[in-house]
């Protein structure tokens, strides 16, 4: 929350965007066909992989162009930030690995920094993104209810069992 506070206006700002963003790619899932969403997914995956692969090279070469520059407050570093949290209203996965690596792109070098905004872009987006679904008739809610229970249940068992199931994530 230090991080977050430290950034003022700035993570007002990205988390719009990303609300924005996510909030487009929840509505663009909901009103596209199922077949281009099977289609899309290995390329999604594949942009998600080769973003984490490279991340660090493309951050070079934008710093570079930039005369080391960051990108924090540019055109580009909120198109970016727009553009992958559509991906996350529409698809999700690896979003958190996504994200780092955009904002290590854009200029955000300090990870707890970068794990803030993040955690807090993923929780703006997703929330929108439920929200959204929700409205549009699309949650299971017998299954959802299940999956909730595990996970509260899972967790819940690993935190009073320390040592036993090890935080994978």
């Amino acid at each position: 929350m230090h991080e977050l506070r430290r950034m003022g206006r700035r993570a007002l700002l990205i988390i719009a965007v990303s609300v924005i963003g996510g909030g487009l790619g929840s509505l663009i899932l909901i009103v596209s066909p199922s077949e281009i969403f099977v289609t899309l997914t290995p390329y999604l995956l594949l942009v998600a992989t080769l973003l984490y692969a490279f991340g660090g090279r493309i951050n070079s070469y934008f710093s570079k162009r930039r005369n080391g520059e960051d990108m924090k407050d540019s055109m580009m570093g909120r198109v970016s930030i727009f553009t992958f949290s559509i991906y996350g209203g529409y698809f999700g996965a690896g979003l958190g690995i996504i994200i780092l690596s955009i904002l290590k792109i854009i200029g955000y070098h300090d990870y707890h920094e970068s794990n803030a905004i993040k955690n807090l872009m993923i929780t703006a987006v997703s929330l929108l993104s439920i929200a959204i679904f929700i409205a549009g008739g699309l949650v299971s809610w017998p299954e959802s209810i299940v999956m909730m229970c595990g996970s509260a249940l899972g967790e819940l068992v690993r935190l009073t069992t320390p040592g036993v199931f090890p935080r994978i994530c």
